[in-house]
């Protein structure tokens, strides 16, 4: 058993569901309101609750309280600059249960939960037609039972509305007679603007099967939005393999890359991969371009575990150097951090100091988050030790038109995620799959200090 899967086991055995009902009303929260601070405060549910559609199903009616430090925005109503907002997701039950065990009837319903399980290595991006973030690939609970333990569950895709707080399964975790990845874990995840498709990739898939009669293989394949199918794998969905790299042949497994992105302008899907190698697919000629990246010394970063911040204007994308050989020669030990800025043109690579309160990682098996803000040009660091069971550090915010760096030090301690996007509809960074209770999403906007 991986220390990652300890780990989850570990945080999940404290939590383990029982056949807690959830609520069936909840509070119509008035116009505008912001409810703060917590725990000591109580707010009483007005006249004419509703059923729960579009807000956290067991908050204001129950009493829950928004966790210390963080505030509850009513969805549809703008949201305050620099304050994390909380959305609250279910108590434990038999829909909602976020156990990590092997068991074929343990679920969670992101639709009938209103809420994302807790979880490890998911991809996210944002989707401009549907207005949402949309999640795939990682270790999470799903709607359906599944086989063996929850690693690689990445093939059911869930769609999640931030303004209006709404969920929504686009593809569940198998379809019998349909093709579909097995069992994809830290798989790069792109959406293709240009053919409303999400591309998904090895990475790792544990090719352990899902147990529904699907027709799963190892590969790339894309996800189409207007269908709900995948397509694939590799040169069925218009992805070849790429040219042997750092992890081996072809896509190169878990230690070639795990985060992916698309660049519109060229309509090219680009990974950052061991080595390191900047590599590209443009997706109309079906042609691979590869540059092996270097600064002039000997290095060896851990480029397949840094989440990639896309700047397209610049057409350069920034990621976090944390472990490489410069770090003293053994790329297990964290060493001098830095922001790592490559460009897409010709892949020559500078290295920006990360300011002094980044608190490391806690090894290099560890996803690294970042996120780019395209409405205020930021490259936003959610610094995440435990990736998602631990608090975060801090929230680094690195402007990248005049090189100046701001420094986030008071996060609320509830504030945890693993997964972490920017919502361009919302103008928030926005981060899920927190590993302990309660569980919860969360999101922050940038904006004047005040």
């Amino acid at each position: 058993m991986t220390r990652c899967r300890m780990l989850f086991l570990a945080l999940a055995s404290t939590v383990t569901a029982q056949a807690l009902p959830l609520v069936g009303t909840s509070a119509e929260l008035p116009k505008g309101e912001i409810y703060p601070l917590g725990p000591t405060e109580s707010v009483t549910a007005p006249e004419g609750a509703r059923k729960p559609q579009l807000w956290s199903r067991a908050n204001v009616a129950t009493g829950r309280t928004p966790s210390p430090g963080t505030v509850w925005v009513k969805p549809g109503d703008p949201i305050p600059v620099r304050t994390w907002v909380e959305r609250l997701g279910p108590v434990p039950s038999d829909t909602c249960n976020p156990s990590g065990d092997s068991g074929q009837q343990i679920v969670w319903n992101a639709e009938l939960c209103n809420g994302f399980p807790p979880g490890k290595h998911m991809r996210m991006f944002y989707h401009p037609p549907s207005k949402s973030m949309v999640i795939a690939g990682g270790d999470r609970g799903v709607s359906m039972p599944r086989p063996g333990y929850y690693d690689g569950t990445g093939s059911e895709i869930i769609g999640l509305n931030v303004e209006q707080d709404k969920f929504k399964i686009l593809r569940p975790f198998c379809v019998r007679g349909e093709v579909q990845p097995n069992r994809p874990d830290t798989s790069p995840w792109a959406y293709d603007s240009k053919r409303d498709q999400g591309i998904q990739t090895p990475g790792y898939y544990f090719m352990s099967g899902s147990g529904c009669g699907a027709i799963e293989g190892w590969g790339a394949y894309a996800f189409d939005f207007a269908t709900k199918k995948y397509i694939g794998p590799n040169d069925i969905a218009g992805l070849p393999q790429p040219p042997e790299g750092g992890g081996g042949k072809g896509w190169g497994g878990d230690n070639g890359a795990s985060f992916g992105f698309y660049v519109a302008k060229t309509d090219e899907f680009c990974r950052l991969r061991m080595g390191p190698r900047l590599e590209c697919l443009n997706r109309t000629t079906k042609v691979w371009r590869t540059i092996n990246l270097s600064i002039g010394k000997s290095w060896n970063p851990n480029t397949n575990r840094a989440q990639p911040a896309l700047d397209e204007q610049r057409r350069v994308v920034y990621w976090l150097d944390l472990f490489s050989e410069l770090a003293g020669g053994d790329r297990s030990k964290p060493g001098t951090p830095y922001l790592a800025k490559t460009s897409l043109v010709d892949g020559s690579t500078t290295r920006i100091p990360v300011p002094s309160q980044w608190v490391n990682t806690e090894g290099s098996g560890n996803d690294i988050y970042l996120a780019f803000d395209p409405i205020n040009r930021l490259v936003l660091i959610p610094n995440s030790f435990g990736m998602g069971a631990t608090p975060l550090s801090g929230l680094g915010i690195f402007h990248v038109d005049s090189s100046i760096w701001e420094w986030e030090t008071t996060v609320p301690t509830a504030v945890m995620g693993s997964v972490w996007g920017f919502d361009e509809n919302m103008g928030a960074l926005v981060g899920l799959g927190k590993r302990t209770q309660p569980y919860a999403y969360y999101f922050w906007k940038y904006g004047p200090k005040p």
